[in-house]
């Protein structure tokens, strides 16, 4: 009998560490459910990028859509993709719009159309776009976007046939 209760004992202070530990997850738990909508309202950059379309044909032009929000008290370096580097990725870089700055708010959106396009056959990855601060911190980034560029059908049983003349047309 002295070993049951001795056992009684130890089972009582086990159920009343458990229960301790149990309030102090809860009061975690409640704290970080409370803290989350302050914690998501503190990430104020946001970067997306958009394709127009995952396929297209051999010289086809695609156009990127750059969408930036930032606080608009905040100073960003928006870096601008150039021919060079998207050309050792077999990408052609058509032209860049100018940035369109729209207030709404305390926030500011920046968009940008970025107009590229591929010569050879195959799969693409158009690379992230980091927006950085003036001391060159990463704020927000897009992900990368991902296109295939397909050829034409040709048919090779088919004889070669002449280039056509202009028309002629009457002038009057």
């Amino acid at each position: 009998m002295i070993y049951l209760q001795k056992s009684k004992k130890n089972h009582n202070f086990a159920n009343l560490k458990n229960r301790n530990d149990m309030r102090q997850k809860s009061l975690i738990i409640l704290i970080l459910i409370i803290a989350t909508p302050f914690l998501t309202w503190a990430q104020n950059y946001n970067a997306t990028a958009k394709i127009d379309s995952n396929r297209i044909l051999i010289g086809d032009q695609l156009n990127v859509t750059l969408s930036i929000t930032a606080p608009s008290a905040s100073n960003i370096i928006i870096p601008q993709p150039n021919a060079k580097g998207l050309d050792t990725l077999g990408i052609d870089l058509i032209g860049n719009s100018a940035i369109d700055t729209t207030k709404d708010g305390d926030k500011s959106v920046y968009n940008q159309t970025i107009t590229i396009t591929a010569f050879d056959s195959g799969s693409y990855v158009f690379p992230p776009i980091a927006i950085l601060s003036v001391d060159s911190q990463i704020l927000a980034a897009t992900s990368p976007l991902h296109f295939e560029v397909m050829t034409i059908q040709v048919d090779t049983t088919a004889a070669f046939r002449d280039i056509k003349q202009p028309a002629k047309e009457m002038i009057t």
